[in-house]
C-alpha cells in the first residue's frame, strides 16, 4: 500500500524534525492497545483500528537515538474512552 508507506515515512520525518527542535531530556511515549513490536508489519483495510495508526517498532527504533528514553504504555480496551 503506497499510501500507508508514505504516511509512515511522513510520520518519521515529522517526528524527527520535532525531536531535533526539543532540548534534552526528551521522552518518546508509546500509548496504544498493543506494544509497537506486537503490530504487524503490513496492514490490511481490516486493521485500521490500531492506535497509533501504522506506527510500528521499526519507526520507534528509528527515532530512539534522538530521545533520552522510550516508554511504552499499553492500555486495555476497558480503559479506552469510546
Amino acid at each position: 500500500m503506497v499510501v500507508v508507506e508514505e504516511t509512515k515515512k511522513a510520520w518519521v520525518v515529522r517526528m524527527r524534525t520535532l525531536l531535533e527542535l526539543l532540548e534534552d531530556p526528551t521522552i518518546l511515549l508509546w500509548i496504544g492497545r498493543n506494544p509497537p513490536d506486537g503490530l504487524p508489519g503490513e496492514y490490511t483495510p481490516g486493521q485500521l483500528d490500531t492506535d497509533p495508526l501504522f506506527v510500528n517498532q521499526t519507526m520507534v527504533d528509528t527515532l530512539s537515538p534522538l530521545v533520552t528514553i522510550v516508554k511504552e504504555c499499553t492500555i486495555s480496551k476497558t480503559h479506552l474512552v469510546p
